[in-house]
């Protein structure tokens, strides 16, 4: 046996009898002890919130150790994760969330003080990853042991990659509601290629209002062209321009809470905002304003653009489940030279990586021609977008370095 195997398997009993020791020390269940701290009519007085903060560091300390020792239980979950899953402890309760308040975070938990609402998130995040990993593993599992039935699914492509975008919106149902698009963040390309694809679903259907919601605008901001504040991710900005030459609104939909606390709440290879938790909370709010886009404009089609973890029909809390008796349509775009030796691996959420799906490595398209396959995968298009040749920057309010000859706007 290696050094690293002994190394790894001495580490999974040590987690296992920290565990075991931190049971039987009298530490109470986490949820009855708040439970019981909490029962209705209950007057919620100082003594009371000091019961309420020891229970929560309780909560935070064994959630991640049971955490932990779930992210060795299930390899394949593991693996496919990184930071989606990584067990948090009450070393960092002082470091994150420095300006988050309880009614931000968990505005219907009023036994929350500004104080006490850091552990509670970070307890949530472990115990997320306690649930969460062992469904990850079972749906793992089954894509493996499904490999043939979806070589045989797959649609087979046999047009040219510039028409890539008009066969794609040649896919999207006519009466589908919403079209959520996933991306690998830090590829600017797939932004462009987007509104690409909006143009093509605008000119089959030129009288059909499309919005379109985003991860990479504040909540509610509108793009207009020209702001008096400054907007984060800037590298999308050519993107926004274009859509709203094209008569196309682009609103955001990140919470004010990722904002502020976007710079204080990473530690190493851990994103809060990226925790099972953390999403859940993202996309709840998302979801409000998504369900508000729809009810204000029913016969549009809502666009709503982020990452791809966000989207598909797999993860849990993701808007393709949450939508999924309005029928939408999922799409996972990346780019086209993670072929060959990287393939899928360095996707976060795609199933579809070199290490268990090698024969799908060098597709530029993925669809599953069964709707059970779909919903396993995840999602209904899985693309491939190309480098584009031209770089497009914002500078002074303008698209910068935009040749004519690239006429994105189909005008």
């Amino acid at each position: 046996m290696s050094i690293n195997r002994i190394w790894k398997r001495g580490i999974g009993c040590v987690i296992c009898l920290l565990v075991a020791v931190t049971l039987q020390a009298g530490i109470p269940p986490q949820s009855s002890s708040l439970r019981q701290l909490l029962k209705v009519g209950q007057p919620l007085d100082a003594a009371m919130s000091g019961q309420i903060a020891r229970a929560l560091a309780e909560r935070t300390a064994r959630s991640g150790l049971e955490s932990l020792l779930a992210k060795q239980q299930y390899p394949l979950a593991r693996r496919f994760l990184t930071s989606l899953a990584v067990p948090i402890s009450s070393q960092y309760v002082n470091k994150l969330l420095k300006v988050s308040s309880a009614a931000e975070l968990y505005p219907n938990k009023s036994f929350l003080t500004d104080e006490q609402v850091t552990p509670y998130f970070l307890s949530q995040i472990n115990r997320r990853s306690t649930q969460f990993l062992p469904v990850i593993q079972k749906r793992q599992e089954l894509i493996q042991g499904r490999l043939y039935d979806f070589s045989r699914a797959k649609t087979s492509i046999f047009h040219p990659q510039d028409q890539d975008l008009a066969w794609l919106a040649e896919q999207i149902p006519q009466q589908t509601r919403f079209l959520l698009i996933g991306e690998m963040h830090g590829h600017p390309e797939i932004a462009l290629n987007v509104v690409k694809l909006l143009r093509e679903i605008r000119q089959r259907n030129p009288t059909r209002s499309i919005i379109l919601l985003t991860e990479f605008l504040p909540a509610r901001a509108i793009w207009m062209g020209t702001h008096r504040a400054p907007l984060p991710h800037p590298s999308y900005f050519p993107a926004w321009e274009i859509a709203r030459l094209m008569g196309i609104p682009v609103v955001g939909l990140e919470p004010d809470f990722v904002q502020k606390n976007v710079s204080v709440v990473t530690d190493g290879d851990c994103n809060v905002w990226s925790s099972f938790e953390g999403m859940r909370l993202r996309n709840a709010r998302w979801m409000e304003l998504i369900l508000n886009a729809h009810e204000n404009v029913p016969d549009a089609l809502i666009v709503v653009y982020g990452g791809e973890a966000h989207m598909g029909y797999d993860w849990p809390y993701s808007l393709g489940n949450q939508l999924s008796e309005l029928n939408p349509f999922v799409v996972m775009m990346y780019p086209t030279y993670l072929t060959g030796g990287n393939g899928w691996a360095t996707t976060e959420s795609s199933p579809f990586d070199t290490s268990t799906f090698g024969m799908f490595a060098d597709d530029r398209i993925l669809q599953f021609n069964d709707p059970e396959l779909t919903r396993l995968a995840g999602f209904d298009v899985q693309l491939k977008v190309p480098r584009l040749p031209q770089t497009f920057e914002w500078a002074n309010n303008t698209i910068f370095d935009f040749p004519p000859q690239v006429n994105l706007t189909g005008e």
